[in-house]
């Protein structure tokens, strides 16, 4: 049995980008790896370099399947992983040399089901260290596990620190394989967007223990390629089915007062990403009126009409207390000031990214 399963999902990654990620994962130190790169359809490039980088090293194995998502995508790695652990690393990111030997060491030692650690936010021109808690305990169990659940949804409900990056995310953790089988843990292929928080939930829901590293071992590197800049028509219908989803984990496991707070913050920041993705994106070629509308509409939902009722502005900083509160009187215009000016100063304050 290799000590870890590591799953690559791969989608029309530039072939520099590509072939650091892969070269960071075949180097590491100490541990015995089986790697499954998933060309989820690739263009043909792209399909090629994946199978020629499966000659490097006999560990790695590539399976093509046409385009269906990154969720389909890591299941296929999950049902085919054999290590003792199972670990996700996006084809556009990297690891240090010793990541997997740490993690794989430290929760063989304490019987963890899952095990996290920091990483490091990788711009073109600055690297960020970002650590997902303040604290120092290595066993998160020891101050509550509704705590890791809660910042899945919203780190303010905890008074957490908010970052780039939230700890919902599937990659900088490894998973006990056992531990995934005996829960059926799979990603959630009909979600298209933050299905990795969704997974999360659960994952941390079942796990006996969760440990954590206070140290950033693993590269997420910040680009504007991702979906998280690009013109998306669909983000309403897309927060949506992750909105329902996430209610469903919380009446499942009765979750409480708490949790429906949290899931209100989510659902008052996915309005930033609604107007940067769709109304107020550059590719959105509708007039500003009937931009204005829809933004309307969408706010007169009944997730948004209880998020901005029910949420309490003492969790928020000075720009977004100013932003909800032209959100709360539908101020269209200190929206639409408020998004420019949010973008201009991430491009002066040189938080560039590659492209």
């Amino acid at each position: 049995m290799s000590d870890v399963s590591v799953i690559i999902p791969v989608y029309n990654i530039e072939n520099e980008v590509l072939i650091q990620c892969v070269k960071s994962v075949v180097e590491q130190k100490a541990v015995d790896l089986e790697i499954f790169i998933i060309d989820d359809g690739s263009k043909a490039e792209c399909a090629e370099l994946c199978d020629e980088l499966k000659r490097w090293n006999f560990k790695i194995e590539v399976i093509h399947q046409r385009n269906q998502g990154v969720s389909v995508a890591r299941n296929e790695g999950i049902k085919r992983a054999k290590g003792k652990w199972i670990a996700f690393v996006d084809a556009d990111d990297w690891i240090d040399v010793d990541m997997l030997s740490v993690m794989t060491a430290y929760g063989n030692r304490t019987d963890a089901d899952i095990v996290m650690c920091d990483c490091f936010v990788n711009y073109s021109r600055k690297q960020v260290e970002t650590h997902f808690f303040d604290v120092k305990e290595p066993n998160l169990e020891d101050f509550d596990k509704d705590r890791v659940l809660l910042n899945v949804l919203s780190p303010r409900i905890c008074n957490d620190k908010v970052n780039v990056i939230d700890i919902g995310v599937p990659w900088a953790k490894i998973y006990r394989n056992d531990f995934i089988r005996e829960n059926n843990l799979f990603f959630d292929k009909t979600l298209r967007r933050m299905q990795d928080n969704i997974f999360n939930l659960y994952a941390f829901e079942y796990a006996r223990s969760i440990r954590y590293i206070h140290l950033p071992l693993y590269h997420y590197r910040k680009s504007v390629n991702s979906g998280l800049y690009k013109y998306n028509s669909q983000i309403v219908e897309i927060y949506d089915s992750y909105f329902q989803s996430a209610l469903k984990y919380i009446d499942l496991f009765e979750k409480g007062e708490m949790f429906g707070k949290a899931l209100n913050y989510k659902v008052f920041f996915s309005i930033y990403v609604i107007l940067n993705n769709d109304i107020l994106n550059d590719d959105n070629k509708t007039t500003l009126k009937d931009k204005k509308d829809k933004l309307l509409s969408i706010l007169k939902s009944p997730y948004y009409v209880k998020a901005i009722d029910e949420i309490e502005s003492e969790f928020l900083n000075h720009k977004e207390k100013i932003f909800f509160l032209f959100v709360r009187y539908k101020f269209f215009a200190g929206m639409y000031i408020a998004l420019k000016m949010k973008k201009a100063i991430y491009n002066i304050i040189g938080k560039g990214v590659k492209k």
